[in-house]
């Protein structure tokens, strides 16, 4: 059906007051503001603005954070993410009270982190088991007896500070390799969501911001995920699902909600959220021979779905990569891709250490 010129006119006089296209185009969901930008190139533009103005990272951030620039530039530099409870409300769009930022770091990153937090006026709050000081807490390399319920995780340091007048919280959530395998392992669909320093990415937007359901996750020897711990952390908008026995969702809405293929951050099923980066800076090159990198290696992190009859939830498979000739591990889906890259990097960390060893022997001969 063709709608009348004068009413096409008519909303975009609409959508051209701020005040009105926030409220507007607040109630669409993400897929409805996509498909309404490519009705008109002047809906597009406005469209684009009123997304621009939601999708502010750095104003989500400034609620936890007094410095979000210096922060994101630490994230460039660290490899470290946003996760959890912050992540979800910047994809949905919801402004309920959240008191705790959950980041996600490289173990090798943990000091430089929490020390960052210490000079932005924020309180080290020992945990179990944590001794008083960070500096002495950080040191410590056994793993606490209450992080070992949380799939990836090396310890969790909690710190305390008041941002204009508003007590918070920033919990660092140290992985035990790489922060998106923590991520991964993750209970429920609707909580994996990534914001790294130049991107955002949900990687289950159809479920999480249309429908608005979540979807159990657990491997087949862990029991069903039914603990407090992590129901109390999907807020209560979402419908949790337990998968059913024999699935009876037609394939296409199936294939939307959990796609059984190779998956990866930033793939056709993942929305991603590019971010503003002004003032951000670059990561800094390992050595002059690296060529600069312009984007998060989280981006190249894959995994596959499978579902889980057993426990009637989805599996969430990968493989960590971990090597010297690599800065930072990743996460792949794919067995027999982990499996090669394991033996290249292997061969490639081999022949430069021996290259290492035996630089310049040639001339004492």
């Amino acid at each position: 059906m063709d709608i009348p010129r004068a009413a096409q006119d008519g909303f975009v006089t609409i959508l051209e007051q701020p005040a009105l296209r926030i409220v507007l185009l607040s109630f669409l969901t993400p897929r409805a503001l996509l498909l309404l930008s490519r009705t008109s190139s002047k809906v597009r533009e406005h469209v684009l603005a009123y997304m621009k103005n939601a999708f502010d990272i750095n104003r989500t951030l400034r609620r936890f954070l007094p410095d979000p620039i210096e922060f994101r530039c630490l994230q460039a530099r660290t490899g470290t993410l946003v996760s959890g409870q912050v992540a979800l409300q910047f994809f949905d769009r919801s402004n309920y009270f959240l008191p705790c930022l959950d980041i996600y770091v490289h173990p090798m990153y943990r000091r430089e982190i929490g020390e960052w937090l210490l000079r932005q006026g924020f309180t080290f709050f020992p945990g179990p088991g944590q001794h008083q000081s960070f500096s002495s807490a950080v040191l410590r390399r056994q793993r606490p007896a209450h992080c070992k319920q949380y799939p990836g995780v090396l310890n969790i340091f909690t710190f305390y500070r008041q941002i204009r007048g508003v007590p918070v919280q920033v919990h660092i959530v140290v992985a035990l390799r790489t922060p998106i395998e923590v991520i991964l392992g993750f209970h429920a669909t609707c909580m994996m969501n990534v914001i790294s320093y130049n991107k955002a990415y949900c990687l289950f937007p159809y479920a999480t911001l249309e429908e608005h359901i979540s979807f159990h996750c657990a491997a087949p020897s862990q029991p069903a995920p039914s603990q407090p711990a992590w129901v109390s952390a999907v807020p209560p908008t979402f419908t949790l699902v337990d998968m059913p026995r024999y699935d009876p969702l037609p394939t296409s809405r199936r294939h939307r909600l959990y796609p059984h293929a190779p998956r990866w951050l930033g793939d056709s099923h993942t929305w991603t959220v590019p971010l503003d980066m002004r003032q951000i800076l670059p990561p800094i090159q390992p050595n002059p021979y690296c060529p600069l990198r312009t984007q998060d290696p989280v981006g190249l992190s894959g995994f596959s779905l499978q579902y889980n009859t057993i426990n009637r939830s989805i599996l969430v498979q990968f493989s960590v990569i971990t090597s010297a000739a690599l800065h930072l591990p990743f996460a792949v889906g794919d067995k027999d891709m982990a499996n090669h890259l394991a033996h290249v990097l292997q061969e490639k960390a081999t022949r430069e250490e021996y290259e290492v060893t035996f630089c310049g022997l040639e001339d004492w001969t």
